[in-house]
């Protein structure tokens, strides 16, 4: 027991200078380096850690993770929006989302003796999973090489038959794995295939919601004040303010990443409840 308590003492602890050396960067430092990494262990450690560890307690570390991150930012969606019609969605308006959220979080790690669950040894690293690894840095790279500003009809007139190779090779190291980890990687890499070829952008409503992100992010509203499209607009910003990362960069790869992340989870665990081969779940 006394080494649980702890253990809830040192999460505890760091939670705290988390949330306090996140508040000085954001205000002093604006450090772009530090803010991410603070965000990250805000977000993916903290929140949520110990929202999957409430709301689905008797689930797996990584089914945990998955559930704890989608709440997480549903209620961000939800504060960053309340803020957005009752006020503004200014700078004082996400400092004061982000206080709240960080508060609710610490009330449930002392009124329900929470402990977020940290999961060892995540890899068991062998020759398949190191391959898989390589071949996933390589097709990123010829993604990012083959780059094109052109107007074309479909990222595959400017992918090379290489990138197609690469991806079938890791696909097979992939099945032999079965690692939820990389099969996650595998789906980011899967949906960011045209983020990352149209250098620009693909269709028009991208371009139109960016304009609308810089504006709140500029002036703390837009005017008329729509009922739609909000959720993702004060989520992209208030993402972009705490991460230090540009809403350009952001609001391109949210999707994709959230994706990459829940989808195989969530997923798998879902149909394990009705499928009982967990090799061919995988």
């Amino acid at each position: 027991m006394q080494i649980l308590n702890s253990k809830k003492s040192i999460f505890n602890g760091i939670f705290i200078i988390v949330v306090l050396l996140m508040l000085f960067n954001i205000f002093l430092l604006k450090s772009a380096i530090l803010g991410l990494i603070l965000a990250v262990l805000w977000l993916f450690g903290a929140v949520a850690g110990i929202f999957g560890a409430k709301f689905a307690a008797n689930q797996s570390n990584l089914y945990q993770k998955a559930m704890g991150l989608v709440l997480g930012l549903g209620l961000i969606i939800l504060i960053s929006s309340l803020f957005f019609y009752l006020f503004n969605f200014n700078s004082l308006a996400i400092i004061l989302s982000y206080l709240i959220i960080s508060g609710i979080i610490f009330y449930l790690i002392l009124k329900f003796d929470i402990k977020p669950k940290f999961q060892k040894n995540i890899f068991r690293f062998d020759h398949n999973i190191i391959i898989y690894l390589i071949l996933f840095i390589l097709a990123l790279f010829i993604l990012f090489y083959n780059q094109t500003n052109q107007a074309i009809r479909s990222p595959w007139e400017a992918v090379p038959v290489l990138f197609f190779i690469i991806y079938f090779l890791a696909t097979i190291f992939l099945l032999k794995t079965k690692n939820l980890i990389l099969l996650s990687l595998h789906f980011f890499l899967t949906f960011i295939i045209a983020v990352v070829v149209y250098k620009i952008g693909y269709g028009f409503d991208p371009f139109v919601h960016r304009a609308a992100e810089y504006k709140l992010a500029e002036l703390g509203y837009i005017l008329p004040k729509p009922f739609y499209y909000i959720g993702q607009y004060t989520l992209v910003v208030f993402l972009s303010k705490i991460f230090f990362v540009p809403i350009n960069l952001i609001d391109k790869i949210l999707v994709p990443v959230l994706a990459a992340i829940t989808l195989p989870v969530i997923g798998y665990y879902s149909l394990n409840k009705f499928v009982n081969n967990k090799n061919l779940l995988l």
